[in-house]
């Protein structure tokens, strides 16, 4: 059996030389090998895509030569360097999107002051990229709309570790929402780990399946979160963070209507805000008539 062969480098240079005021440039998909720095040499270049270019090399510190840079997304190459390489675009980076770039180090803080940082996705495979969501504060990102962290980020991650430890990064996660937009994180449920001391598994009925997912909930202005099955009538109470608005205030009315939609998904954990231990959940779902035929439907969300 005979190894792989390495593909030849492709000449890039030769098609890309006559370019000088190219602004946008994709390279998806294709079979690169080695270094090509003219790459990073467009002075008028505003977005650039490289997603899975086979096994090309280079260095965030290259992108000091694009100082018009605005959107860049990197997928699956072979990128190194730290994330403090990209203080050169303080002034102009809008959207970074990175992920399946192992060799990317950094953190998410030496990111916070660029004004006009709209979208953060550092998302999967990217342990060398740290930080710690608590400690974004009121006057971080202040352009940010929609923000992905991965699994270096302490609060960043989807999964998480123990139940205890979800209070205070909701509250996080809510400061930062709270003065951005309701919306501003790309996935809206995190889940307890199968890895967690409190996760254990259920072989009953799907509706009755612990509620190990957390997601924020609006009714009106008022924001809280709450743990979930994401199966109508598995959430537990809600976690509000916002005061209860009065009659005379704006929003009153579509809030009580919005509340008591959400207050209808209470149904197993009715008076319970997290979800139980083993013992006390199966428990509860003995001594809980259960009558399938008389759920709601499935609210289909992910699990």
């Amino acid at each position: 059996m005979t190894a792989p062969k390495t593909p030849p480098p492709i000449d890039l240079l030769y098609s890309l030389e006559n370019f000088h005021g190219l602004r946008h440039l994709i390279i998806k998909g294709a079979k690169l090998n080695g270094r090509y720095p003219f790459l990073f040499l467009f002075p008028q270049l505003e977005s650039l895509e490289l997603a899975w270019a086979g096994r090309i090399q280079w260095n965030l510190s290259d992108l000091e030569n694009l100082p018009n840079l605005k959107k860049m997304r990197v997928v699956g190459t072979k990128c190194s360097g730290s994330l403090g390489s990209l203080r050169k675009l303080r002034g102009t980076l809008e959207e970074l999107s990175m992920a399946q770039c192992e060799e990317v180090h950094g953190s998410i803080h030496d990111l916070a002051d660029f004004p006009h940082l709209r979208v953060l996705l550092d998302s999967a495979n990217m342990p060398g990229v740290i930080g710690d969501i608590r400690n974004i504060s009121e006057t971080d990102f202040l352009s940010i709309q929609k923000l992905d962290l991965g699994e270096g980020v302490y609060g960043g991650n989807r999964e998480m570790g123990r139940i205890r430890d979800e209070e205070p990064l909701m509250m996080a996660r809510y400061r930062l929402m709270k003065k951005r937009r309701f919306t501003l994180f790309e996935n809206s449920r995190w889940r307890l780990s199968e890895d967690s001391e409190d996760y254990f598994t259920f072989h009953g009925h799907h509706s009755q399946r612990p509620p190990f997912l957390v997601e924020f909930v609006q009714a009106g202005p008022r924001i809280g979160w709450r743990w979930t099955n994401a199966v109508s009538g598995g959430s537990c109470e809600v976690h509000w963070l916002d005061p209860q608005p009065s009659p005379p205030d704006p929003g009153f009315e579509r809030y009580t209507e919005e509340k008591s939609r959400k207050d209808r998904d209470v149904g197993l954990f009715r008076g319970y805000l997290e979800p139980l231990t083993a013992r006390q959940h199966e428990e509860l779902c003995d001594s809980t008539p259960f009558n399938p035929g008389a759920l709601p439907g499935v609210s289909y969300g992910w699990w």
